[in-house]
């Protein structure tokens, strides 16, 4: 699924890419953002699954003392 968002950037990047050091690094450049764009967007999808979106907005909710909780649990699972 196409980001309108992520290939607006990757644009203006490219753009400016182009202005600053001319059109033969902003072919690299393009080469690798045109590369890279599907992955990208693919992964924005993944982030934004409605399981990652309540698990941010549960984030932005928590006081400090639940953060450090889930920090050290998230630790302990990390470490069997």
């Amino acid at each position: 699924m196409a980001n309108p968002e992520l290939d607006r950037i990757i644009e203006d990047l490219r753009a400016r890419d182009r202005a600053r050091n001319g059109p033969r690094r902003a072919a690299k450049l393009s080469n690798l953002t045109g590369a890279l764009a599907p992955e990208l967007n693919e992964m924005l999808d993944r982030m934004q699954t409605p399981r990652a979106r309540a698990g941010i907005e549960a984030a932005f909710r928590a006081t400090p003392d639940e953060l450090a909780d889930a920090a050290v649990a998230a630790a302990r699972r990390r470490r069997g």
